[in-house]
């Protein structure tokens, strides 16, 4: 009976001695220092629109809306537990620090033991514009009524009056085309306007555009 109690009591000291040991290296765990030293996200916020750039290694990078003042922005990101964040040696705060990122800008990541550090190279540029707005349009001297509801152009001349090699002169939309019969016109450019054909205004993004009924009326 007695060898049986002192088995038992054997065991329990056996189990405890683990559990014990278990817990200091957890604890260990626990307390061992973070060496991440990372970008989670990064965001610029304008007008309370977020824009996520794109995390790809070494290098951040995405568009604003088109015209945004990139001299004066300010990035909302998550690192790593603990981590910190600096820019030319100045200590960075999410949300709050102002930077000029007209240029690339380096940040300089330390994990929060300060054993291991990560450079990210940051670049921010303007998305390009999406308006395509025919504001106005001369043709051959003549001044074209732009109708902006109707997307409707009409030019009103003289019975009689040549328009197969005239100059055109327009006012679009910043750093968008003027497509006229498929080709892209250059401002005071010459071409056959007696072709009732339809003016494409086209964004500077390529992708939106604007297409204008072309009517001559001969008076």
């Amino acid at each position: 009976m007695k060898k049986n109690i002192l088995l038992l009591f054997s065991i329990c000291i056996v189990l405890c001695t683990g559990c014990l040991e278990d817990d200091k290296k957890t604890e260990t765990v626990d307390k061992e220092p973070n060496y991440a030293a990372e970008f989670k996200n990064f965001y610029i916020v304008i007008d309370d629109i977020w824009h996520k750039q794109d995390i790809g290694g070494p290098y951040i990078d995405g568009t604003v809306p088109y015209k945004t003042d990139l001299t004066k922005l300010v990035a909302f990101y998550d690192l790593s537990e603990g981590a910190t964040a600096t820019v030319n040696g100045v200590p960075q705060i999410s949300s709050r620090t102002v930077n000029d990122f007209t240029n690339t800008v380096t940040y300089i990541v330390t994990s929060k033991d300060g054993k291991k550090q990560n450079t990210y190279t940051v670049d921010i540029t303007n998305a390009r514009n999406t308006e395509s707005t025919l504001i106005s349009l001369i043709i051959a001297g003549y001044t074209c009524d732009v109708n902006q509801t109707d997307k409707k152009v009409t030019l009103t001349v003289p019975f009689g009056t040549n328009l197969e090699y005239v100059t055109v002169n327009y006012e679009i939309s910043e750093n968008a085309s003027f497509i006229f019969t498929g080709t892209t016109m250059i401002n005071n450019s010459k071409s056959n306007y007696s072709l009732e054909n339809d003016i494409v205004i086209q964004a500077e993004n390529k992708t939106d555009k604007t297409t204008y009924t072309y009517e001559i009326v001969y008076e």
